[in-house]
């Protein structure tokens, strides 16, 4: 599995603000998407908000990238104290949104993410009948 970090993707980089279409090409190899907001991004009011601008820069600047599979992850609960990290997980748990929680820096949460990065990493690779060196299986 190949992993990419695409830092910093923000609000108008499907028209080439910030580092936009620099990444953004590079992101269309990919089979999936692992979007990592900080918990201080995460707005309880709307919990997907930081999530859905992401995904509408995808849209905005191929279709075909909003539609990849993706993994959403919250990073830095190191953060957040006991309460809010509640609060944070019981408004996604309301939405019946999987999330995952980490916090990079403590390494809590990160085995989690893995996890599941290889798990879907494989499930795709079965439903595309090869492997990474394109031999079949």
């Amino acid at each position: 599995m190949v992993v990419a970090d695409i830092p910093g993707l923000i609000e108008g980089a499907h028209s080439g603000i910030g580092l936009g279409h620099t990444f953004l090409r590079h992101v269309e190899r990919s089979r999936f998407l692992v979007h990592i907001l900080s918990i201080e991004d995460v707005n309880l009011e709307d919990p997907l908000a930081g999530f859905q601008i992401l995904d509408e820069e995808l849209r905005l600047f191929d279709p075909a990238l909003a539609q990849k599979p993706q993994l959403r992850v919250i990073n830095k609960i190191d953060v957040a104290t006991t309460e809010q990290l509640d609060e944070v997980r019981a408004a996604f748990d309301r939405l019946g949104v999987a999330v995952y929680f980490m916090s990079a820096l403590e390494h809590v949460g990160v085995d989690n993410v893995l996890e599941a990065m290889w798990a879907r990493h494989e499930i795709l690779l079965a439903s595309e009948g090869g492997s990474e060196d394109g031999t079949e299986h």
